[in-house]
């Protein structure tokens, strides 16, 4: 794909993509193709993506590599960085454990008018990638038979015009779900000769069972990482849940929760039941029959 293949825009309306659930994790795997003077930079990263629309938090999570081919070649990872973006501040680790931190604004919606989000830290402030205009409507299309509708702006650079486009960006919506499914940005390196593309392919978002607020309140995701003055680590471990006796007059009743990680409600159970795990963050007070032992032994 080449930037003037993209340059064509057909709508003059804001864009706004926002996000089909409140919260969801995803994985995005971004490719990015980069020639420069006598080599060509190739990355490859995953992303494990956390969005809260509840509390505007969102976590990346960024394993990658990266190879450069023709002269001056190397090859190096694999590396890992993370973002956390939470109380109006994204908290940045870098691959050596460094935390940098700066004012943020988190919004639930795949129109954001960058890919840099999604990529390695060595790039995300690089002006070429950083670069944001506001996403458009442009009109639909189709990504692997799947009807999308598609946004997204051109650019051009001051004075340094090679093509009709410089940089542009594009998002496409899943028409019957709205939720992304590709986003690719291009751009010339420095406003060179140097045509750059990234891409970036979504999963599709996933919350299963309610999934979302075991993994997110006991596991402290979207906290202050530990690099990062103040707070403790995002993740971190939790003391089993105690396994009480049977008590007389408990409030509770059979198969209500007695434990998992993050409750702070009545631990006790009934008469006749007994507190099991069916999994780390749910107990419940079963009768003594319904007692999985496997389970329990695997969770005590």
């Amino acid at each position: 794909m080449v930037l003037s293949a993209l340059a064509a825009v057909v709508g003059a309306v804001n864009g706004t993509c926002p996000y089909p659930t409140t919260q969801f994790f995803a994985n995005v795997d971004v490719y990015l193709f980069g020639p420069g003077p006598g080599s060509l930079d190739i990355w490859n990263a995953s992303v494990y993506y956390a969005h809260d629309g509840t509390s505007m938090s969102e976590r990346y999570d960024v394993y990658y590599h990266d190879r450069a081919l023709s002269s001056g070649a190397f090859f190096y990872g694999p590396y890992s960085d993370m973002r956390v973006s939470a109380g109006g501040q994204t908290y940045t680790i870098d691959k050596e454990g460094n935390c940098t931190s700066a004012a943020s604004t988190v919004v639930s919606d795949a129109c954001v008018g960058s890919i840099a989000r999604f990529l390695p830290r060595q790039l995300v402030t690089n002006t070429d990638w950083a670069t944001s205009e506001t996403d458009a409507f442009l009109g639909h299309s189709t990504i692997d038979g799947v009807a999308v509708s598609v946004y997204g702006w051109n650019a051009t650079c001051d004075g340094t015009v090679h093509t009709p486009v410089d940089k542009t960006h594009r998002v496409y919506i899943d028409d019957a779900t709205n939720q992304p499914v590709l986003e690719v940005m291009g751009v010339r390196l420095g406003c060179s000769s140097y045509p750059a593309h990234a891409y970036a392919k979504f999963s599709t978002p996933e919350n299963i069972q309610g999934s979302f607020s075991y993994m997110v309140n006991p596991g402290h995701m979207f906290a202050k990482p530990a690099a990062c003055p103040g707070e403790d680590a995002p993740l971190k471990a939790f003391p089993p849940t105690p396994k009480p006796s049977a008590t007389a007059g408990c409030a509770n009743g059979m198969f209500d929760q007695c434990g998992g990680r993050g409750f702070d409600g009545s631990t006790c159970c009934p008469e006749g039941t007994v507190c099991t795990a069916h999994s780390v963050g749910l107990s419940q007070c079963v009768p003594k029959s319904f007692e999985d032992a496997t389970w329990s032994a695997l969770f005590a």
